[in-house]
């Protein structure tokens, strides 16, 4: 039973969701121009050398189950006076607070595209799936749909580059991410390479700071009894994996009955994680004495780790 709790809960960190094409642009929307000015003043950077232009783009994609969704993301276009074939750079968000902080939204996760679309990079910034436009609960850190909703964005934004004769992109492909971007930045390097070499060269990566060995750094953490003041993230990455893999436990079979209800309302997108995060901090220092993660989960479960 350990061995294939494991071997199912963090292996399907890798099963990619594809059973059917997807990767189709629904639409793209103008929500927004930033002149260089505003940029070099809002983010003090020397190598911004245009404005851009912001697109919110919905594209077809595929959910943690194989079924088709529709998701959303955040396109920068640079803008300069004359015409320029751009690099395309695929940038992956840190972690954000909820479904509605994305880039899409020009809120957690749009910074950086900006100030890397100011630099002269067409950049395509995925909100993920469980986020923006997408349904269900967000799978965190969850390698494979990370890479699939960015490589199907990637696919779109082409799309969006033939159909729109004022963005032109060449065939360099840069990526980067950081935190869980970073996770999620090294998941597309991995999978543009072994599944899409024919439709993609990467130029260069640079994912940053990145959770990259979840399974066997969580394992050793969940077991340990460490005072750690993010207990929100322990629930988010359990329910993640519980929903990508085969073994489908219910709340109540990972978690301790205290902790449940409110672990419950985040699951459902009725909080963020802001609220989780400070609510088990509240409910662990009073049951438990202090914010250790170990009592949030249940005896069984920790018994076959």
């Amino acid at each position: 039973m350990k061995k294939s709790f494991t071997v199912l809960f963090f292996g399907a960190l890798f099963l990619l969701p594809h059973s059917i094409d997807a990767q189709e642009l629904i639409n793209h929307q103008f929500i927004g121009h930033r002149t260089q000015n505003y940029l070099q003043n809002l983010f003090n950077n020397p190598l911004i050398q245009n404005g851009i232009d912001l697109y919110k783009v919905t594209y077809e994609t595929l959910d943690i189950h194989g079924e088709l969704d529709t998701a959303s993301g955040l396109v920068v276009v640079p803008v300069r006076d004359e015409d320029y074939a751009y690099p395309l750079l695929c940038y992956q968000h840190g972690t954000v607070n909820g479904p509605n902080d994305v880039p899409s939204n020009l809120a957690g996760g749009s910074q950086l595209p900006m100030v890397f679309g100011g630099m002269g990079y067409v950049t395509s910034a995925a909100d993920y799936l469980g986020m923006g436009e997408a349904r269900g609960f967000h799978p965190y850190v969850h390698a494979a749909s990370e890479a699939s909703a960015a490589i199907d964005m990637l696919f779109a934004v082409r799309q969006m580059a033939e159909e729109d004769e004022d963005i032109s992109i060449n065939d360099q492909l840069f990526i980067s991410g950081y935190s869980q971007g970073g996770h999620a930045a090294a998941a597309v390097h991995k999978y543009l390479e072994s599944d899409y070499a024919d439709s993609f060269t990467v130029t260069a990566s640079a994912p940053m700071s990145g959770p990259y060995n979840i399974s066997g750094t969580m394992t050793e953490f969940i077991l340990d009894e460490s005072i750690y003041y993010y207990p929100g993230y322990i629930p988010y990455t359990v329910l993640s994996y519980n929903l990508a893999s085969d073994l489908d436990y219910e709340i109540e079979e990972l978690f301790r009955e205290p902790y449940v209800p409110v672990i419950t309302q985040f699951y459902n997108r009725e909080i963020v994680l802001s609220t989780l995060n400070s609510t088990l901090i509240s409910m662990l220092t009073t049951n438990e004495g202090a914010s250790v993660p170990k009592f949030l989960v249940q005896d069984s479960i920790l018994n076959i780790i």
